[in-house]
């Protein structure tokens, strides 16, 4: 099975119909299903704490999944998104 990164660009395009994107990031989405995703903390911090978020152009998230709490910990506050963890 194939490894894709994926851009925060492209989840902003994908989730935003008034985005020059958008046709662009709708048609290339089929392409999430032929692999692995793989999210960088990079784009992980600019999908939480931009515009993605800001502008609710997301739907509300209710959990992030990661081993590195420390720091989305006062995102996530703010937010009211809960971490799990074990």
């Amino acid at each position: 099975m194939s490894n894709i990164v994926v851009d925060s660009g492209f989840w902003l395009a994908l989730y935003d119909q008034s985005d020059t994107h958008y046709t662009e990031a709708v048609s290339i989405a089929e392409y999430l299903n032929a692999g692995n995703i793989i999210i960088p903390f990079p784009t992980l911090y600019e999908s939480m704490n931009t515009k993605f978020m800001k502008n609710n152009i997301a739907r509300k998230v209710d959990y992030l999944i990661t081993f590195n709490k420390k720091d989305f910990i006062d995102v996530c506050q703010k937010r009211n998104i809960e971490i799990l963890d074990k």
